[in-house]
């Protein structure tokens, strides 16, 4: 009752009330002191677009939701990634476009990083916009809110950027779900196959829990343990809660004091920096037992403080195109970053598949990206070419930054592969 008590009292005070309303059942789990690190102040940017050209008759409408106001160091690589799709409609629209010359017009929405958000210009975007396919959102706990809540009949398709849930597999998305990235899935087991070679057997794991983090954890348990390792215990905490205004300390405290062989951990970007800050308060302990510290994905996009020096990641990250490359700084004046090249690429991959079916209909565009026919594979620099074979009634495959693009039925990218690499002295080098 008193937690209940605190619970609608915190709510009732909230000027956000049906924002937060929508995380009741995270909420209700916390405890007072996670309450109150909650981020209250939640608001995103409006869309901001050339009506005139969103509107017209000869114009198709791309949705894209990126967190583009969420936080300053990210700032860079999301609007990183809006060019590259930009670029590529820029292209496109140049060589005179599709379906008889109608421009692609890229729309972007901010979700500020929230779930809710995410809903909301998701909405607006389809509803407002006709929009028939969206690139993003960029996390996983994101896209599938947007899948389950919004794309329920088909309205529009979801190319997931950067959303490695394994749960995505699973969605009951009607086939409206996409991916061009591996799910955490091999990753974990990538990770337990190195760790048990290294005769590490004891670990324990720390994540956030949402989607990504609770995905990942369970594949790296089931995965370790099925080779004879030992999951101590593990540390979860809220995607709602500010780092900034929460210690992390008790948690770490109480995994660190089992002497693990192997920390496991499963943050997003911008939590890193709240779990190293209050990671490096044990540092004395840590040199006592020396743990191998194993994480995701994200640590391979920032520069980690010496305290994780010697850290191991997986990654599915490949190099981009020297002509993308080229092409990408000529435009812009800086270099792409990789998932950059990922929404060039999804851009060009639905332009061919609507060239081929002759219309924006997010079922029948399904339904070629999944076609198992043979087709020949070409890239962006052969779109001319690409575009005289449709005409001619035969079927492209696009064949993007790193080779052709397929998919395994449920939107999963087939064949994708990953890495295992080491952060030392402040460079990466690949182990595995």
């Amino acid at each position: 009752m008193k937690h209940l008590n605190r619970l609608v009292i915190i709510l009732m005070c909230h000027p956000f009330f049906g924002l937060l309303a929508q995380d009741l059942d995270q909420i209700e789990n916390l405890s007072m002191e996670e309450l109150m690190a909650v981020k209250m102040d939640k608001t995103c940017l409006p869309i901001s677009t050339d009506e005139t050209l969103a509107a017209a008759h000869n114009s198709i409408n791309m949705g894209m939701i990126v967190p583009r106001s969420s936080r300053p160091s990210i700032k860079a690589s999301i609007e990183n990634m809006i060019q590259g799709a930009q670029l590529a409609a820029r292209e496109i629209n140049e060589a005179g476009g599709v379906l008889g010359g109608k421009k692609l017009n890229i729309i972007v929405g901010d979700d500020a990083g929230e779930p809710v958000f995410a809903i909301q210009k998701a909405q607006e975007l389809i509803t407002k916009y006709d929009v028939k396919v969206i690139l993003g959102p960029t996390q996983s706990a994101r896209l599938m809110s947007v899948a389950q809540k919004v794309i329920t009949e088909q309205q529009s398709l979801l190319f997931g950027i950067n959303t490695t849930a394994i749960a995505i597999s699973d969605l009951e998305d009607k086939g409206m779900v996409f991916r061009t990235i591996s799910s955490d899935a091999i990753h974990a087991e990538l990770s337990a196959d190195f760790l048990i070679d290294q005769g590490k057997k004891r670990a324990v794991m720390f994540y956030v829990d949402n989607a990504f983090g609770k995905s990942h954890s369970s594949d790296f348990r089931r995965a370790f343990e099925g080779r004879g390792g030992s999951i101590l215990a593990a540390e979860k905490f809220s995607p709602l809660v500010d780092l900034e205004a929460y210690d992390l300390g008790p948690k770490l405290q109480r995994i660190l004091e089992l002497r693990p062989e192997v920390f496991y951990v499963v943050v997003q970007n911008h939590q890193i920096h709240g779990f190293t800050r209050d990671l490096q308060r044990f540092e004395d302990m840590l040199q006592e037992f020396n743990p191998v510290f194993v994480g995701a994905e994200p640590f391979g996009d920032q520069d980690l403080p010496e305290i994780l020096d010697g850290m191991y990641y997986t990654s599915g990250k490949r190099a981009l195109s020297s002509q993308f490359r080229d092409k990408f700084f000529e435009s812009y004046g800086c270099e792409p970053k990789f998932f950059s090249g990922d929404c060039y690429d999804l851009v060009y991959l639905y332009a061919t598949a609507l060239m081929e079916v002759g219309e924006a209909d997010p079922a029948r565009i399904s339904a070629s990206l999944l076609a198992e026919d043979s087709h020949e594979a070409l890239g962006a620099e052969q779109w001319d070419r690409a575009k005289e074979l449709i005409e001619q009634g035969q079927n492209v495959r696009y064949s993007g930054n790193f080779g052709p693009i397929i998919f395994e039925p449920n939107g999963d990218i087939k064949g994708a592969s990953i890495k295992l690499l080491r952060y030392e002295g402040g460079k990466a080098s690949v182990v595995k």
